[in-house]
């Protein structure tokens, strides 16, 4: 008996950014179309699936998002958020127009780190709201302090 050979394919998967071009095509796609078929879509865009349009899309794209700078009162507004809601990032997504979720999960994650106090000892029972309000006030120092007008900041002691 002949032995057969069985050829295996792999395929190997690059990771690869959206250029400049994909970002211009994807976003004449959305305005053209109105309904939103992101099969249609990523069949304009090319290259890219439906999925991976969509993610683009809300995450970066989606003109009504906000690329600025997040400030003490957003940053205030996600930890209590995160409180009531834990990881619901859809519901503190309401709370926080213009913001995209992943950059919501981000700024938590970035407040965990530097914050003083860490974010999960909010989410313990045994954590008191007075050591959020100390987390909120010195995000609020922090704050006028980073906009030269320390008169204000006598205002939260």
């Amino acid at each position: 008996m002949g032995k057969s050979i069985i050829k295996i394919q792999r395929t190997v998967r690059v990771k690869r950014n959206f250029s400049k071009q994909d970002d211009e095509r994807l976003l004449k796609a959305v305005q053209q179309n109105e309904f939103i078929d992101w099969k249609e879509i990523a069949h304009k865009v090319g290259g890219w699936s439906a999925r991976q349009c969509r993610e683009r899309w809300k995450n970066y794209l989606d003109p009504a998002l906000s690329h600025e700078k997040w400030n003490a009162t957003e940053d205030q507004i996600l930890l209590e958020k995160f409180e009531e809601y834990g990881t619901n990032w859809v519901e503190i997504k309401r709370h926080l127009p213009g913001r995209a979720v992943n950059g919501i999960k981000n700024r938590l994650q970035y407040l965990k780190k530097h914050s003083p106090l860490r974010v999960e000892e909010f989410k313990q029972e045994e954590a008191s709201f007075n050591d959020i309000d100390y987390y909120l006030d010195f995000l609020k120092i922090s704050n006028l302090s980073n906009s030269h007008d320390k008169s204000d900041i006598s205002a939260f002691n």
